[in-house]
């Protein structure tokens, strides 16, 4: 990473990105299938409380530094995913 210019901390939010990129294309599958069976009242649900974790998890994480503020968008998508799956599969 020294070759481009970046630092641990820069690795680190790298390797959050990938890993919330994998979990929201599991969020995006489970959105078309849930725009097919009309549940789009349900979609609006999940997208505003994973903005409550975001903001949440993201103030309380940076009192603990910026890079930690990552992991609150990670939880937030990996809520996502999850809350999407259950409803797809109830």
């Amino acid at each position: 990473m020294s070759y481009f210019g970046g630092s641990e901390t820069s690795l680190q939010i790298m390797r959050y990105v990938a890993i919330r990129i994998i979990v929201l294309s599991v969020f995006v599958a489970n959105i078309s299938t849930l725009l097919f069976l009309n549940n789009a009242k349900t979609l609006s649900i999940i997208a505003i409380s994973c903005t409550l974790v975001v903001i949440v998890a993201g103030g309380v994480l940076a009192h603990y530094g910026f890079a930690n503020i990552e992991l609150g968008y990670l939880i937030s998508a990996n809520m996502a995913a999850g809350l999407s799956t259950l409803c797809v599969g109830v």
